[in-house]
């Protein structure tokens, strides 16, 4: 994040003009797997600089690598819905 602002600095842009996404979700990280793990993983993101947390949708079987519970999924966008 903060490359970017410099980079942005230097073109003479509003480093805040920018939205800034992370994709999540895929490989080791499961952000999805609990609410606390959801809530930590927004947390990390908005301390790196992020404003937009994006998640796989959940799809697959239990045991795929993007399978979340639908409960989970719910209680978790909704536990840090602003």
């Amino acid at each position: 994040a903060d490359r970017v602002s410099q980079a942005c600095e230097r073109v003479g842009r509003d480093p805040a003009s920018l939205r800034r996404s992370v994709l999540l979700g895929y490989g080791a990280d499961r952000p999805l797997s609990s609410v606390a793990a959801f809530e930590d993983a927004v947390g990390r993101a908005a301390r790196s600089g992020f404003d937009e947390v994006v998640v796989y949708w959940p799809m697959g079987q239990e045991g795929s690598p993007l399978w979340a519970d639908p409960d989970v999924v719910v209680a978790a966008v909704a536990a840090v819905r602003t």
